[in-house]
């Protein structure tokens, strides 16, 4: 069962912090390609724990429901990867959609939308994830059976779909790639031997270098706001991110739909530039008077 979270204060200003910083971090690689500071492995799955779930608020919300698994997902995916992106776009990040049928050659099964989302990280590097909410549609014993028994093989694969459906996402490694993409084949109709064929002759990293190819990506958002507030009853106030909510709490509440303003945003990039000033500025004077106060315990 997956229950929608309710943070905490506390919890909300942790990952707000981090958006603040990932904002920061942003705004001076698009300055410098060459700057390499990123996120933490520890603070990317915060941030995406929090849109994850946000994204699944918004959607039971506009159904009525008070969890995602009490709804029908099947035909969702595209309601609920538009709202995935339009969070990210609201925080800084420009996720991109895909479309399964664009990554599986001469596919004919259930076609999917998904969201493949870059982090900058620690040491210049970046990490690539997939975001999926709604995957557990396959998943029904009446409906794509071969799919259930597919993933029930071994307990690798086992492992990977519990932490897709626990958590809405997973990393896009090269193993996770071909996993998560051949599960779609059973969902076409050919035989199961004929599936079998095609799998085993699926180049491992070939998934993962389409799921990265510009030319595979889909144009977004399929629905705009007017259309997702018509449909769905979704507004831009369900979009705010965990910075737009903690500006909203410190009373700055004149606009029913928050939305951060250019200026806003050039403010909390110069507090971010202060603050990180200000750090490292009490780290080399931290670091200088080490080695006299190490004298002067000796003495003691």
């Amino acid at each position: 069962m997956i229950t929608i979270k309710e943070f905490s204060h506390k919890e909300l200003t942790d990952i707000a912090n981090i958006e603040q910083k990932l904002r920061e971090i942003l705004e001076k690689k698009n300055i410098d390609s060459n700057y390499n500071t990123g996120l933490t492995e520890h603070e990317v799955q915060l941030l995406l724990e929090w849109i994850i779930n946000q994204a699944r608020r918004i959607l039971a919300k506009s159904f009525g429901a008070t969890n995602i698994d009490d709804l029908d997902l099947q035909g969702l995916c595209k309601a609920a990867q538009t709202v995935i992106h339009k969070i990210l776009i609201n925080i800084g990040l420009n996720s991109k959609c895909l479309t399964l049928s664009n990554i599986l050659d001469n596919y004919d099964g259930e076609d999917h939308k998904i969201n493949i989302l870059d982090f900058p990280m620690l040491g210049g590097i970046s990490k690539t994830y997939l975001l999926d909410i709604t995957y557990k549609q396959f998943l029904a014993e009446d409906y794509t059976p071969q799919v259930i028994q597919y993933w029930n093989r071994d307990l690798g694969k086992k492992k990977i779909l519990t932490a897709l459906l626990k958590n809405g996402f997973l990393e896009l490694t090269v193993e996770n790639s071909k996993v998560y993409a051949d599960s779609f084949w059973f969902t076409s109709q050919m035989t199961r031997q004929h599936t079998e064929e095609l799998i085993n002759k699926q180049i491992k990293e070939k998934y993962i270098l389409d799921f990265k190819n510009p030319s595979k990506q889909d144009t977004f958002p399929y629905y705009d706001d007017e259309y997702l507030e018509y449909y769905y009853g979704i507004t831009q106030d369900d979009l705010k991110t965990p910075l737009m909510i903690m500006f909203e709490r410190s009373g700055n509440k004149e606009k029913k739909s928050w939305v951060l303003q250019t200026e806003e945003i050039a403010r909390i990039q110069i507090q971010s530039a202060e603050v990180a000033a200000n750090y490292r500025e009490q780290q080399k004077t931290k670091s200088h008077n080490q080695p006299l106060q190490q004298q002067e315990d000796m003495k003691e």
